[in-house]
């Protein structure tokens, strides 16, 4: 889906870390939640590439690094996407602190800035973003996060969405997440995710966007990850995602 260009969410939160799940926080948060960090496995590198649609002009790259301990975690990320008649660059910083086992709070700041060749004030925006994530079960967390979706002259520089998951563990093999967005459009999303093997992870994604489904397939080996997406859209066709990500330490 249009939010699959947020896949990095799947590289920056490795599973089973706190209750956590990379595919699921990615696909139910489908924004930056500054909350959701893995305090058990801080230290990544990580980068992706998407190519939209199979056009060129539509492809975008991001690349980003995470560092913490057990209680504290950041996070730096850049994506760009676009060409060189229109592009979007954003820079987005987020500190996390983990409470209580059950318990974690961040905050966000994004730099947004937008480039046409026509134009010569393109427009900046920075943001703030905020999130929590609460585990009220073992097997049952929820989450959810304010933050800037799009440029508005309405909002300014202020958070225009919400968006509020959930996630439940049936076992250790299979998992279901719900979320709900509320923005310009209200948007609900339902997940699946199953583990084919121990370094091989899969999920489908349906919701009510247009592009009603997407499926994901993550492949471990020891630090490192690679994440291969798709996503179809009722009109355009299909956007592919390839991720890479490297943790290291403890």
């Amino acid at each position: 889906m249009r939010q699959l260009i947020y896949i990095l969410i799947i590289l920056l939160f490795p599973k089973k870390s706190n209750g956590n799940n990379g595919l699921i926080d990615f696909v139910s948060n489908q924004k930056s939640n500054p909350s959701l960090f893995d305090f058990k496995s801080v230290k990544q590198v990580f980068t992706l590439y998407e190519n939209k649609y199979f056009l060129r002009e539509w492809n975008s790259v991001t690349a980003g690094v995470t560092t913490g301990d057990s209680k504290n975690g950041t996070s730096l990320i850049y994506q760009q996407k676009g060409n060189s008649k229109f592009s979007k660059s954003k820079i987005n910083f987020n500190y996390a602190k983990l409470f209580t086992p059950q318990f974690s709070a961040g905050i966000g700041v994004t730099f947004i800035y937008y480039q046409q060749a026509e134009i010569q004030n393109n427009p900046r925006q920075l943001c703030p973003s905020f999130g929590f994530k609460y585990q009220a079960k073992p097997n049952f967390t929820i989450w959810s996060s304010i933050y800037q979706d799009r440029l508005s002259s309405f909002s300014k520089s202020l958070p225009n969405t919400i968006n509020l998951s959930g996630k439940y563990f049936f076992n250790e093999s299979f998992k279901s997440t719900l979320s709900f967005t509320s923005s310009l459009k209200n948007e609900i999303q339902f997940g699946l995710w199953g583990k084919l093997a121990k370094t091989i992870e899969t999920g489908v994604l349906a919701s009510n966007s247009s592009e009603p489904l997407s499926a994901v397939i993550i492949l471990l080996k020891g630090n490192i990850k690679i994440v291969n997406s798709y996503a179809y859209h009722t009109t355009l066709g299909i956007t592919s995602n390839l991720g890479l990500s490297c943790k290291w330490g403890s």
